[in-house]
């Protein structure tokens, strides 16, 4: 299902935000600090995203395919 940032808030209202919370906090029960968001805690459009996971896909690729003691930057 396609569904942009708008509708998803009016049919379900308050669950990215409770989802966003969620992810901030779920550390502190365990003594630790809550978590940092990038780009200024502001969520991203749909193209933006799917341009950076595929850049990670890109580099995970290309950690597995390192020969040993090549390091990270093979």
């Amino acid at each position: 299902m396609r569904r942009g940032r708008a509708r998803r808030g009016r049919e379900f209202p308050g669950e990215l935000e409770r989802i966003r919370v969620w992810f901030r906090d779920y550390k502190i029960p365990s003594g630790k600090t809550a978590n940092a968001f990038a780009f200024e805690d502001r969520p991203q459009n749909k193209a933006f995203t799917l341009k950076v996971r595929a850049a990670a896909a890109k580099a995970l690729l290309r950690c597995r395919t390192c020969a040993p003691g090549q390091g990270l930057l093979c």
